[in-house]
């Protein structure tokens, strides 16, 4: 994987199914080199198959927006069928989840690592649009 590339894993779809999502940020995804070696990439992963591999479905070009971090818990929260108090362990207090959810509080560090232990997502998922 080349550095700068961000990937996700776990996200739920409306099909009741978990994918991954890999993306190229907006600093390397203007670079030719790069966009080669992801496409290359791309098709190697096609020519594989195995039980404990994904499949890929589709490569795509698309200008997505990055989510803050409120959007991302928001989510996850709906996605999961989770309550505000269910993440009490990662904030706190049922109030630091609403105060949160509300764009009233920033997360700390330490609630970041907690919530991507929890969710099994990286930090920086958590750390956009703080």
């Amino acid at each position: 994987m080349v550095a700068g590339w961000v990937r996700f894993t776990k996200l739920r779809t409306r099909l009741d199914r978990f994918v991954a999502v890999k993306f190229l940020p907006d600093d390397v995804a203007g670079n030719r080199q790069v966009l080669e070696r992801f496409r290359r990439e791309a098709k190697a992963a096609t020519a594989v198959y195995h039980q404990n591999i994904g499949v890929l479905h589709d490569v795509g070009e698309e200008n997505v927006p990055p989510a803050d971090a409120i959007s991302v818990v928001r989510l996850l929260i709906e996605r999961q069928g989770l309550a505000q108090r269910d993440l009490i362990p990662q904030f706190g207090s049922e109030s630091a989840v609403s105060m949160f959810l509300r764009g009233q509080r920033k997360l700390t560090l330490e609630q970041v690592r907690k919530l991507s232990s929890r969710f099994k997502l990286p930090g920086d998922v958590f750390i956009r649009g703080l």
